[in-house]
Parts: structure tokens; C-alpha cells; sequence
């Protein structure tokens, strides 16, 4: 963090405000991992383009749990709820039901409860 490197507020090094460029959304878009958490704030829920990212988002991070790699299906995870942000209630809370067994590394509700979640969709 830019305040450990003896950045202080007010004296010029505080880090720039995003940019909100079109070639800065494109590249948000398009370069990963950076390409997960853009779509995941370019595409408003319900959208075509929020449920593609989301079914995409969705079988990475089961195949990352198929090989147990808990660290990375945490960090899908993270960007299916960026996703479901403005989803319904019912929605946000199977989204954080399948965080929470991600965090337990509990393989067989990881499965349950994405497959309810993915049906859900």
C-alpha cells in the first residue's frame, strides 16, 4: 500500500483515480485476470452479457475445485459475487452459500450448491 512506502494524504503521491477511458475498459475487458473483475463492473446484472461472464466465471471455478485448487476457485468466487452485486436477494445468498463451502474446501457442497446455483441461472 502506497502509505507504507511513505505516501502520505495530500502530498501528491496518492495513487490516481481509475481510468474510465474506453481503451482503458477494453483492456479491463480483455486482459487477465484483470478481464474477470471488468466485466464484473462493466456488465449490470440480469444483463446478456452479465450472464455469459457469469456462466464462464462459473465453470472455471468448478474445474478449479475438480482439482482442488481452493485458492483460485476463491478468487472466481470472488468475481461471481462482483457479478451477482446487484443481483435479487435469492440469488446473493446461494452465491454466498457456494463462497462459503469454497472456504471450507467442503468438495461435495462446493457441487450441491453450485448446480443449484448454476440451475438458478
Amino acid at each position: 500500500i502506497w502509505t507504507s512506502s511513505g505516501g502520505t494524504p495530500g502530498n501528491g503521491t496518492s495513487p490516481a483515480f481509475p481510468d474510465s477511458s474506453p481503451a482503458a475498459c477494453f483492456k479491463a475487458l480483455t486482459v487477465f485476470p484483470y478481464s474477470l473483475y471488468g466485466t464484473a463492473l462493466c456488465a449490470a446484472y440480469g444483463t446478456p452479457a452479465n450472464q455469459e461472464a457469469q456462466k464462464k466465471v462459473l465453470s472455471k471455478l468448478i474445474l478449479c475445485v475438480e482439482m482442488e485448487n481452493w485458492e483460485k476457485a476463491e478468487m472466481f468466487m470472488e468475481t461471481v459475487r462482483q457479478l451477482a452485486s446487484e443481483a435479487p436477494h435469492e440469488v446473493k445468498r446461494k452465491v454466498l452459500r457456494l463462497k462459503m463451502a469454497i472456504q471450507k474446501e467442503n468438495y461435495e457442497k462446493v457441487v450441491a450448491e453450485f448446480e443449484e446455483l448454476d440451475n438458478f441461472l
